[in-house]
């Protein structure tokens, strides 16, 4: 299936957030436009949160398993699908437990 097949399909199914992690709202131009460095600092800081959570949420849950990284200074949450012995299936499961998750979290 490709990338574009895959995602008409979950917007077909009504998904409504495809994440990865979410980006850091401290550093938006909303972030920006705030007077205060520590109303920015809290942005990041609830950004953080919000992926920690993503990720001790879904490892925990135990169908796949999260690992986290540094990408330009930013914390990201991956996702690494190279096993020989992966298949459609495999991947089609961890779509549905990340976009479980997002269910829950933003409703």
């Amino acid at each position: 299936e490709t990338l574009a097949a895959q995602i008409n399909r979950i917007a077909a199914a009504g998904g409504k957030v495809i994440t990865a992690t979410v980006p850091d709202v401290g550093v938006t131009p909303y972030a920006n436009a705030l007077a205060e460095a520590a109303d920015r600092e809290m942005l990041t800081t609830l950004t953080e949160r919000v992926n920690a959570r993503m990720l001790v949420t879904i490892n925990n849950d135990g169908r796949i398993y999260l690992t986290q990284t540094k990408l330009d200074g930013a914390v990201v949450i991956r996702f690494q699908a190279g096993a020989f012995e992966m298949e459609q299936k495999d991947a089609d499961m961890a779509f549905e437990v990340i976009a479980e998750f997002c269910a829950q979290a933003m409703p």
